[in-house]
């Protein structure tokens, strides 16, 4: 892969990885809840959910059954986000 295709690919990685965050954060948005009260709600600091609202974390897999309730959506709804999140993560760490 040449350098300008590596570059392409991970700024789209980085687009859809700051996706998931935006999500999460519109989400939040909806349900008129700052970041301290879903960090409480989840037993997390709040820079834990800063970090996956700039993309720059991913939930720990201990979270996944806490976060569909306090997002209010479906455990369905959650597996595709998070099923779609790491697809593009496993993108990226082969192409890299």
């Amino acid at each position: 892969m040449n350098y300008i295709n590596k570059k392409y690919l991970l700024k789209d990685m980085k687009i859809k990885r700051n996706l998931f965050g935006i999500y999460l954060k519109e989400r939040r948005s909806v349900l008129g809840l700052t970041q301290t009260e879903v960090a409480n709600l989840l037993g997390v600091q709040t820079s834990v959910v800063r970090k996956w609202e700039q993309g720059s974390d991913f939930p720990a897999l201990e979270m996944h059954h806490k976060i569909p309730t306090c997002y209010q959506i479906t455990e369905i709804e959650w597996h595709s986000i998070v099923d779609e999140e790491l697809d593009h993560r496993r993108v990226a760490d082969v192409q890299c």
